[in-house]
C-alpha cells in the first residue's frame, strides 16, 4: 500500500495523519485481498511502499495504524519493515513483523534507507554480494563505507529497476550457490516460531 501520490509513484513523503492512513491502508489491503482471492490466490504479507515504508518504519503511531488496518482485514497478515523499532506498535494489534534487507538500495549510516526518486539499475553483481552478506553475515554496507547490522529475514529485489529481471536471478544464483536456503516467508516465520516454542 502506499500514499495517494500517482505522480511520484509513492515515492515522496506526504503529511498524514495515523487515523487517516490506518482508512488508506484498509482500502488498498482490503481491495487488494479480493483481488487475489478471485483469482485463488491467497494474500500472506502487507508492505507499505516507497515513502510510506521509510515513515512506517520509523514511526511507531504510523506502523501502528498500518497494524490495526491489516488486522482488520486480516490478522494472520504478515507486515514487512525495515527493523523491529516499531515492533511494539506493530504486535499490539497482534500483527507479525518481520524485517527486511535492501541489496538494490543505499543506506544512510543511521541504517535508514535512501529512497530513489526513480528506481536506478544496480549492477546484479553488487546487489547479489549485498544479498548473500545479508543472510550469511547479517551485514549491509552504508554510503559511508560503514558496516550496519541488519536482522532481515527477506531481502526485496525492486521489479521496477531496468535491469530488475537480472539482477534478482544474480541474487538467486549466488545465494544457492552459496547453500543459502531459499524459501517462502510464511514457512520462514513458521520455523522460528516453532523454534522459539522449543526453546521456552
Amino acid at each position: 500500500m502506499a500514499l495517494p501520490d500517482l505522480l511520484g509513484f509513492g515515492r515522496r513523503r506526504m503529511a498524514v495523519a495515523a487515523s487517516e492512513l490506518r482508512d488508506y491502508v484498509l482500502y488498498q489491503v482490503g481491495a487488494v485481498k479480493a483481488f487475489v482471492e478471485a483469482e485463488g490466490g491467497v494474500l500472506g504479507h502487507v508492505k507499505p511502499h516507497g515513502a510510506l515504508y521509510a515513515m512506517c518504519s520509523a514511526d511507531p503511531e504510523l506502523a501502528g495504524a498500518v497494524a490495526e488496518a491489516t488486522a482488520e482485514v486480516d490478522r494472520s497478515l504478515l507486515l514487512l519493515l525495515l527493523t523491529d523499532q516499531t515492533k511494539e506498535a506493530v504486535e499490539r494489534h497482534g500483527v507479525r513483523l518481520v524485517t527486511e534487507a535492501f541489496p538494490d538500495l543505499s543506506y544512510n549510516p543511521d541504517g535508514s534507507l535512501i529512497i530513489e526518486g526513480v528506481k536506478q539499475a544496480w549492477d546484479p553483481d553488487t546487489v547479489a554480494a549485498r544479498a548473500l552478506r545479508v543472510a550469511e553475515e547479517g551485514r549491509i554496507d552504508a554510503v559511508d563505507g560503514s558496516e550496519l547490522v541488519v536482522a532481515a529475514r527477506s531481502v526485496c529485489i525492486h521489479g521496477d529497476s531496468p535491469n530488475a529481471v537480472e539482477v534478482a536471478r544474480a541474487v538467486r544464483q549466488r545465494l544457492d550457490e552459496a547453500g543459502v536456503e531459499v524459501l517462502p516467508l510464511r514457512e520462514i516465520v513458521e520455523r522460528e516460531a516453532r523454534a522459539g516454542a522449543q526453546a521456552s
